[in-house]
C-alpha cells in the first residue's frame, strides 16, 4: 500500500520473516503512523476508520474460526 510519508517496508519484511514478535512490533509502529496521519488529514481519517472497522471484523472472524477448529 502506498501512503504518502508512511513506509511499510519494515512491516512487510517482518511478515516475510515469519517472526511474530517483529510483526507485532512493526504493526504497532505502522498503526501509530497511520493514527498520526488520520489526526491531521480529514480525508485519510475516513479511510483509516473504515480500515480499522475492516480489521476488527477480520479479527472477529479469525476468533470464530479458531474456536470452531479446536
Amino acid at each position: 500500500m502506498k501512503i504518502d510519508g508512511i513506509d511499510d517496508t519494515a512491516l512487510r519484511d517482518a511478515f516475510a520473516s515469519g517472526d511474530e514478535a517483529a510483526v507485532e512490533r512493526e504493526w504497532n509502529k505502522w498503526i501509530a503512523e497511520l493514527q498520526a496521519k488520520a489526526a491531521t488529514d480529514p480525508v485519510f481519517s475516513v479511510w483509516f476508520k473504515e480500515f480499522c472497522n475492516d480489521q476488527e471484523t477480520l479479527l472477529r472472524w479469525d476468533d470464530v474460526i479458531s474456536e470452531k477448529s479446536q
